[in-house]
């Protein structure tokens, strides 16, 4: 155990991923909430053109632009405020026609074209100028339609089964960020660890160097020493983003007045760890015993596709398991032993699962422990000796009934 923690932990792509890891949590995870706030604020002093209007819809523009950051100019010549789009004196401008209360759609110039949110910001300006025109027409009083026809919007407020707590202002868009950098990691981390046990099982072997080390330890316990050194530099690896994330919670978010994702709190980094562990043994074990079979490289990547696929099925639903945790299809992943890590973790980001399902999804994970371990110890005793021939996924799994192993 303790060489396999030091082989492991003091590889330098291990190092490397350590340290990059919370810059990739953050960056995924805050860095797209805090760029979409950014762009949806229309910048105090954004020049915006007009041309073609007359003068009663100026009149209604700038009493719709009073209160917003927009400083609107009018012209009658289209070619002079192109000029000045591309001197940029202007940041967009707007062409009306003659025709503007009957028109369906106004033209609108900018150098980029992916301006939406400034897009959006003039087009109500100018939309509702044009609508209280209408309805002056028509004889109706525009601010009290506009009062009558008014929506009010849904405040989200989330109650959770387990506390029956509530919480309100939760940011759709940063929770599905959280919620997939978060699986991400499980995914990654679950991987990673599992497949270099399996590699460092089969570089013994095929190095012959474990016919020497099994003349002083048994199989069992070659295999136990190498999943536990395993589960010690990944939990470091995890105690070292842990304290990252306190840090970034507790003072930095704080400090510079940052607004952290709902679900990047205490009880999710819990679960995470939690599920980490409960995950990696299951994995670990199963990748050791893979190991232990395979005959090369290749042959590792065959037998181990069988049980790759149960991580992979996660990472493709994520969107659909945030957006319907309650499906019946989810809340079967969620306690299906091979993917309940990842999808039951996924459903508490979202706040879904009551707490006996957790409970209970434990309970089924640390069975689980207790008979994948069981058959890979099997599998090791019989396989990790077995040379000059690649055996198929299924002639290995029949080496868990041999009596003999």
């Amino acid at each position: 155990m303790k060489m396999e923690f030091k082989i492991t932990a003091a590889n330098k792509a291990f190092i490397i991923i350590t340290i990059l890891g919370p810059f990739l949590l953050l960056a995924v995870t805050i860095l797209p909430t805090l760029l979409v706030r950014s762009s949806s604020d229309v910048k105090e002093g954004t020049v915006i053109g007009i041309v073609g209007a007359d003068e009663r819809l100026r009149a209604g523009i700038q009493k719709a632009a009073v209160g917003t950051p927009v400083t609107l100019v009018y012209s009658s010549d289209e070619e002079e405020m192109k000029e000045a789009l591309r001197d940029n004196q202007v940041q967009a401008f707007v062409t009306v026609p003659e025709t503007y209360l009957t028109a369906n759609a106004l033209q609108y110039f900018s150098e980029t074209g992916t301006d939406f949110m400034l897009r959006d910001a003039v087009g109500r300006i100018i939309g509702n100028s044009i609508v209280s025109i209408r309805m002056e027409n028509e004889g109706l009083d525009a601010e009290r339609v506009a009062y009558l026809s008014s929506r009010p919007w849904l405040e989200t407020v989330v109650l959770s089964k387990s506390t029956g707590e509530t919480e309100s202002g939760q940011d759709e868009f940063s929770v599905i960020m959280t919620a997939i950098a978060f699986t991400m990691l499980l995914y990654m981390t679950i991987l990673l660890h599992g497949q270099s046990a399996a590699r460092s099982v089969l570089k013994e072997k095929t190095s012959k160097t474990v016919e020497i080390m099994l003349s002083s330890v048994k199989p069992s316990e070659m295999l136990f020493g190498k999943i536990f050194g395993q589960a010690a530099a990944g939990l470091l690896q995890y105690a070292f983003w842990l304290s990252t994330a306190a840090l970034l919670m507790k003072v930095v978010g704080p400090a510079f007045n940052l607004s952290l994702p709902v679900a990047l709190n205490s009880s999710n980094l819990f679960y995470l760890v939690l599920f980490f562990i409960l995950a990696f043994f299951i994995y670990s074990s199963a990748y050791a015993g893979i190991g232990a079979a395979a005959e090369d490289e290749s042959h590792l990547g065959q037998l181990s596709w069988p049980v790759m696929i149960f991580l992979i099925v996660p990472m493709v639903m994520v969107s659909a398991i945030i957006m319907n945790p309650s499906a019946p299809l989810v809340v079967f992943f969620s306690f299906f032993p091979l993917t309940a890590p990842i999808v039951m973790f996924e459903r508490l980001l979202i706040g879904s699962p009551a707490a006996w399902e957790v409970l209970l999804c434990v309970a089924i994970l640390i069975a689980t422990i207790a008979g994948i371990t069981f058959a890979a110890a099997k599998i090791f005793r019989v396989g990790i000796l077995m040379t000059g021939k690649r055996f198929k996924f299924g002639e290995v799994l029949k080496w868990v009934r041999y009596k003999g192993a």
